[in-house]
C-alpha cells in the first residue's frame, strides 16, 4: 500500500524498493563469500579453477584489441621480449571489478555489487576500451612510474561509483539510464539489456564532454542484426550535427565524432554454434575491436584477444573497496591474464567496435560484408545496402521476445 509522503499525498513504490527476501540473502551470501575470498587469499585457487594466467608456448600469433604479436622465429615459439609486449598491452587496459562500500544504490540500499554486477562491470570495461582509445590512442602504454594523462586520469574519475553527474558510468548511473530497459540493481542481466544501458548513458554526458557516440545493432525477435550501408553512413553525419548543436562546433572542426558500435548477439543455445568460431576469431583481429562481454555459463567476463582457440579476459569478479578519491588509479590494473577455450563461452555476448572515422566505419562494413560472405548463411550480422531498417531508426524497440532470450543468457556471480 502506497505511504503518505511529508506533503500528505500517497507516494508510489519506487521501482528500485528493497528486494525480496531471497535475493537478499543471496546477496548477502555473495558479499560475504568475495570479502573471505580475498581475505584468506583464495584467488590463487579461483585462478587455477577458471583459467591459466600464462600465455600458450604456442608459436600461434597472439592477437589483442586488434594489434598482433607473433614469434620472431616460429619454430622456437614465443620469445621472452614479445610476451612482455603483450604484458604490457594487457596490463595498459582499464579494469572494472565489484566494488564494495560505496553509496547505497537509491531505495535498495546496496553498497556493493559483488554476486550480481559482473555484466555491467564487463560492460564498463568495454566501454572503457572505446573511451581509452578515443582519449589516449590505442599504442598508449601504462608505466607505474609515470602519471597518467590527463585525459585518461580524467576518463577513470568518470567511472568512480557515486549518483553524481559528475560520475556519468558509475554503478549509479548505469542502473538508473539501464532502469528503462530493465536494469534493476541486484538482479542480473543478459547483453541485450547491458548494449542499451551504455547507448543510454552515453545520450545522458554533458555537451563538450565527449566526441563519442554509442549505437547499438540489434533486430527485434532475437533475428541476425542487419546494418543498412547508407544508414550507418548517415549516423555518422548525425552525430556530427549533434555535437555541432551541443556547442561543440569549434573543435568540431578538428575532431570529427568517433561512433563505437555494439552487436549484442545470442550465438546458439547453451555453447556457441561451431559456425560463429572462426567469425569470432577474425573480429578479434580488426583494428575497430575492443573486445566482447561474454563469459562462461552463470559467469560475465571480459573477452580482450585470442591466441589460436585460446581466447584472453579480464575478470571483474574480485570486490575491491571502493576508492576514497575519484579516479585514484591504482585499483583500475589488473596483471592477472586468464586463458579460456574459446569453445567453452557463453553464447550470449556483445561485441564491440569503436571508429575513430567515417573511414574507420566504411572500412568496419567492408570487413563485415566479407565476413557475411565466408559465413555460409549464419553470419555474425547482415550487411544491407542503402537506407531504413529498424536496427539504426529505434535502435530504443525491444524485441518483442527479448526476456526469453535474455532469461537463457543472464549471468551470475560465479
Amino acid at each position: 500500500m502506497p505511504q503518505a509522503g511529508e506533503n500528505g499525498k500517497a507516494q508510489a513504490k519506487s521501482p528500485e524498493s528493497k528486494l525480496a527476501v531471497t535475493s537478499q540473502v543471496r546477496l548477502g551470501f555473495a558479499s560475504t563469500y568475495y570479502t573471505m575470498a580475498q581475505a584468506m587469499g583464495l584467488q590463487k585457487l579461483q585462478d587455477y579453477i577458471l583459467g591459466s594466467p600464462s600465455l600458450s608456448a604456442s608459436n600461434a600469433p597472439i592477437w589483442l584489441l586488434g594489434v598482433q604479436y607473433s614469434a620472431k622465429d616460429k619454430a622456437e615459439g614465443m620469445d621472452q621480449a614479445v610476451l612482455d609486449a603483450v604484458s604490457e598491452d594487457f596490463q595498459s587496459r582499464i579494469w572494472m571489478t565489484y566494488r564494495r562500500g560505496f553509496a547505497p544504490l537509491g531505495t535498495s540500499e546496496l553498497t556493493t555489487d559483488a554476486g550480481w554486477g559482473c555484466t555491467l562491470r564487463s560492460g564498463q570495461m568495454l566501454l572503457a576500451q572505446g573511451l581509452q582509445q578515443h582519449c589516449v590512442g590505442r599504442g598508449w602504454r601504462r608505466h607505474a612510474d609515470t602519471p597518467l594523462p590527463e585525459a585518461l586520469s580524467r576518463l577513470l574519475r568518470w567511472f568512480w561509483d557515486e549518483p553524481s553527474p559528475q560520475y556519468p558510468f558509475s554503478i549509479h548511473n548505469l542502473c538508473a539510464a539501464g532502469r528503462p530497459h530493465g536494469v534493476k540493481a541486484g538482479e542480473w542481466l543478459g547483453p541485450w539489456v547491458l548494449c542499451h544501458t551504455l547507448e543510454a548513458v552515453m545520450k545522458k554526458m554533458e555537451p563538450g564532454s565527449l566526441h563519442v557516440h554509442v549505437h547499438v545493432v540489434s533486430q527485434p525477435g532475437g533475428a541476425v542484426p542487419v546494418l543498412y550501408t547508407a544508414s550507418f553512413q548517415d549516423f555518422f553525419k548525425k552525430a556530427s550535427d549533434v555535437s555541432e548543436a551541443a556547442g561543440e562546433a569549434e573543435s568540431a572542426s578538428q575532431q570529427e565524432p568517433a561512433v563505437i558500435v555494439l552487436l549484442p548477439l545470442l550465438l546458439g543455445l547453451g555453447k556457441v554454434n561451431e559456425r560463429y568460431v572462426p567469425q569470432l576469431q577474425q573480429v578479434a583481429t580488426w583494428p575497430q575491436s575492443i573486445g566482447i562481454v561474454g563469459g562462461r555459463p552463470g559467469s560475465s567476463l571480459y573477452f580482450v584477444g585470442c591466441q589460436h582457440d585460446q581466447v584472453l579476459y579480464l575478470d571483474p569478479h574480485q570486490a575491491q573497496q571502493t576508492p576514497a578519491q575519484a579516479g585514484e588509479p591504482s585499483t583500475y590494473w589488473s596483471q592477472k591474464m586468464r586463458m579460456m577455450p574459446l569453445a567453452s563461452i557463453d553464447p550470449s555476448l556483445a561485441i564491440g567496435f569503436y571508429c575513430r572515422t567515417l573511414g574507420d566505419g566504411l572500412d568496419l562494413l567492408h570487413r563485415l560484408s566479407q565476413l557475411e560472405a565466408q559465413s555460409q548463411g549464419a553470419p555474425l550480422v547482415s550487411i544491407v545496402e542503402g537506407h531504413t531498417g529498424p536496427s539504426w531508426q529505434d535502435s530504443d524497440a525491444k524485441p518483442a521476445d527479448d526476456d526469453a532470450a535474455e532469461a537463457a543468457g543472464d549471468w551470475e556471480m560465479l
